[in-house]
C-alpha cells in the first residue's frame, strides 16, 4: 500500500533514496504522480477499471527498473513513458484477439453487435498510437504532454526547458506528420472525409436468415439492404437482432404502444434542438463497416462515430437522409437491376414484422389487476426475504 503522507523532497532526492532500497521514498513518488498517470492511461484506453490496473502495472515496472532512470529530476516524464508502453501493449493485445464481425456473428449474433463498436474503438486507438510512436522523440514527447497529459504550452515549455515558440513549432510539425501518416496508411479511418464521394441511398429492406453456429446451434442473422437512389447497386450490412427489429419497425412504421429506444433518442434530440443532418456509411475495413452521424447543434455541425446499424435505425426515427461512400459501395455493393421490383416489396421486412406483431399481441394481453398485485407481492418477498 502506498504511503499516504504528503510527498516530501524533490523528485531527484526521492529517486536517489528509492535506488538505495527506500520503499517509502518510491511510495511518495507514486503518491505524487499516480493521479496524473491514471488520467494519462484513461485517455489512452478510455476505460476506468483497465486504466487503474495498467497504472499499477506501470508503477511496479517503474519500481523494478528505477535504476535505469538517467535523469532523476524527470521521474514524471519517465513514468508516463512506462504508462504509454504498457497501455500500447494492452491495446495491441486486444486488437490481435479481435474477430471479424462476420465470424462473431456466426457464433453469437447479439454479442457481435455489441462488440463491434468496441472493436472499432480499439482499432482506431491502435492506429493513432502507432502513428505517435513513429514520430521522432522530439515530436512524440510534446504530443504526449499536450494531448494526453493535457499540459498547457507554457507548462510544456517549462518542463522541456525550451521556449513557448519552440513548443508550438514542434506541435505543428507533429500534427502534420501524424495527419500525413494516417492518411497514407489508413485513409478510411481518419475523420478527413471531405474528399469522399457520397452516394444517397434508401433503406430498401431488412431481411433475416436462419443458420447454425460452429456447434450446430440455430442462430438468426439480420441484414439491412441499402439501395442507390439513382443507381442499380445495393449494399447489404449484417447487423444484430435488436437493431434489426428496430429497423424493421421503423421501415414498416410499426405503431408501437410506447416509444422504442431509437424513437426515444430522436425525441430527446428534438427536445434539446439538435438535428441529425445525415447518416453516412464511410468505410469498410476487415469486414467491419464504419459509420458517422452528422449532428447540427445550433450553428455548429459535428460528426459522431457510430455503428451503421445504430445510425440507420436513428435515421429512420428522425427521417434523416442516408449516404454511402462510393468506395464502400464499390467494394461490397452488388448489381440488383433485375431485382428492383422485389426490393420495393420489402418482403424481408414484412416477415420480421409478422413475428413482432405476434409478440405485441401477447404483451397486450395483460393479466388482471389482482394477478399483478399477487405477482408483485411474490416478487418483493423473494427479493427482501431471500
Amino acid at each position: 500500500m502506498l504511503n499516504d503522507k504528503p510527498p516530501q523532497g524533490s523528485d531527484a532526492e526521492l529517486v536517489s533514496s528509492a535506488r538505495e532500497g527506500d520503499r517509502d521514498a518510491f511510495g511518495r513518488l507514486a503518491l505524487k504522480y499516480q493521479e496524473s498517470a491514471r488520467r494519462f492511461a484513461m485517455r489512452l484506453v478510455q476505460q476506468e477499471d483497465y486504466a487503474q490496473d495498467l497504472v499499477q502495472e506501470s508503477l511496479l515496472q517503474a519500481y523494478q527498473s528505477i535504476g535505469s532512470l538517467q535523469d532523476p529530476a524527470r521521474f514524471k516524464s519517465w513514468l508516463c513513458g512506462i504508462v504509454w508502453n504498457v497501455c500500447r501493449s494492452y491495446i495491441r493485445n486486444q486488437s490481435t484477439v479481435r474477430k471479424s464481425i462476420r465470424e462473431t456473428a456466426e457464433e453469437n449474433v447479439h454479442s457481435a453487435a455489441q462488440d463491434q463498436n468496441i472493436a472499432e474503438q480499439r482499432e482506431e486507438q491502435q492506429l493513432v498510437l502507432e502513428a505517435i510512436e513513429s514520430l521522432a522523440p522530439l515530436y512524440k514527447e510534446v504530443t504526449l504532454l499536450f494531448y494526453f497529459q493535457q499540459l498547457k504550452i507554457p507548462e510544456i515549455a517549462l518542463q522541456l526547458a525550451v521556449s513557448e515558440t519552440a513548443v508550438r513549432v514542434r506541435l505543428n510539425r507533429a500534427r502534420k506528420q501524424l495527419k500525413d501518416r494516417l492518411l497514407q496508411q489508413n485513409p478510411e479511418i481518419l475523420n478527413d472525409r471531405g474528399r469522399q464521394t457520397m452516394i444517397k441511398v434508401t433503406i430498401a429492406d431488412i431481411a433475416r436468415q436462419e443458420g447454425k453456429d460452429q456447434e450446430g446451434h440455430p442462430v438468426t442473422l439480420y441484414a439491412v439492404v441499402l439501395k442507390e437512389e439513382k443507381g442499380k447497386r445495393a449494399l447489404p450490412i449484417w447487423i444484430g437482432p435488436f437493431e434489426g427489429h428496430a429497423i424493421a419497425m421503423g421501415l414498416g412504421k410499426f405503431p408501437a404502444v410506447r416509444p422504442q429506444t431509437f424513437d426515444f433518442f430522436a425525441a430527446l434530440l428534438q427536445a434539446v434542438s439538435v438535428k441529425i443532418e445525415q447518416v453516412q456509411v464511410v468505410a469498410l475495413k476487415n469486414d467491419i463497416f464504419y459509420g458517422i452521424v452528422k449532428v447540427n447543434c445550433g450553428n455548429k455541425t459535428v460528426e459522431v462515430d457510430a455503428r451503421p446499424s445504430d445510425a440507420l435505425a436513428l435515421a429512420l426515427s428522425t427521417g434523416s437522409p442516408v449516404f454511402v461512400a462510393e468506395d464502400v459501395m464499390a467494394k461490397a455493393g452488388m448489381d440488383v437491376s433485375g431485382q428492383a421490383g422485389e426490393l420495393k416489396v420489402r418482403s424481408g421486412m414484412e416477415d420480421i414484422l409478422k413475428d413482432i406483431r405476434k409478440s405485441y399481441t401477447r404483451l397486450l394481453q395483460m393479466p388482471s389487476r389482482e394477478e399483478i398485485t399477487r405477482a408483485n407481492k411474490k416478487l418483493i418477498n423473494s427479493v427482501f426475504n431471500s
